[in-house]
């Protein structure tokens, strides 16, 4: 609902902070808080942190990484057999492949033999 008031402003703040090389002090701040995962709950081993950051923090990251992202797919910046944090690839599907290549392999050797 914001984001024509709010746009500029960040617009600014992310150029700055990648003029200068640094980011506010504020962004740098994480409130960790435990999130329960299973068993007993006054068991310290059955929580995980997780660490709240700033928003906006978050939203240049976002920014950034998808950008970086979309100039590296769109050179083929990327090792053919890279998998992850990328669209439409996933460890599973890399899986898959090795599987179907290590099945053809021992099919020619059983053909071959």
């Amino acid at each position: 609902e914001l984001a024509q008031e709010l746009a500029p402003i960040l617009t600014y703040i992310f150029r700055r902070s990648l003029a200068l090389g640094e980011v506010p002090s504020d962004w740098c701040i994480a409130h960790v808080t435990p999130i329960y995962k299973k068993g007993q709950k006054y068991e310290a081993e059955n929580y995980r942190p997780v660490s709240l950051t700033s928003i906006v923090c978050k939203l240049m990251e976002h920014v950034l990484v998808s950008n970086l992202m979309k100039h590296a797919e769109e050179n083929n910046s990327f090792y053919p057999l890279q998998r992850g944090f990328r669209q439409g690839l996933s460890c599973e599907t890399q899986l898959l492949e090795f599987l179907d290549h290590l099945t053809d392999i021992l099919i020619m050797s059983v053909i071959v033999v």
